[in-house]
């Protein structure tokens, strides 16, 4: 995502059209699709050959649970931008688009200290 909004902004910097920016980052999500898919497959092929027994229905729990969780949180984390795009303006929309994928950036470290740093305090070595 971050590398994605740096392209955006460069490509958009040196005056080329937003549409070209927008076809980098479609380019680079499906190349992110294609790269994934190849690694799902190299594991799926190791898995074959070691003939393991595995339960498909257990995985398959899994994997729908996973998969609704995600879509969740994509519904989720652009509805508000859908929202907004219902009442105003496509630069509007777009700006606000830009800006919450910044805060963003702001956001996650803040999360993941928060994490991290009430455990560190917290702990303290045996004696």
């Amino acid at each position: 995502m971050f590398g994605s909004i740096i392209v955006f902004l460069i490509l958009t910097l040196k005056g080329i059209s937003p549409l070209y920016a927008i076809i980098a980052f479609v380019a680079g999500e499906i190349f992110s699709v294609l790269t994934a898919l190849k690694f799902l497959f190299n594991k799926i092929r190791i898995l074959k050959s070691i003939k393991a027994k595995y339960e498909n229905k257990k995985i398959l729990d899994v994997a729908y649970t996973i998969i609704f969780t995600s879509m969740s949180i994509i519904l989720y984390t652009q509805a508000d931008i859908w929202i907004l795009g219902m009442f105003t303006s496509a630069e509007t929309v777009g700006i606000y688009g830009i800006a919450a994928k910044l805060v963003i950036l702001v956001y996650f470290p803040m999360v993941a200290f928060g994490t991290v740093i009430p455990s560190l305090i917290s702990w303290s070595p045996r004696s």
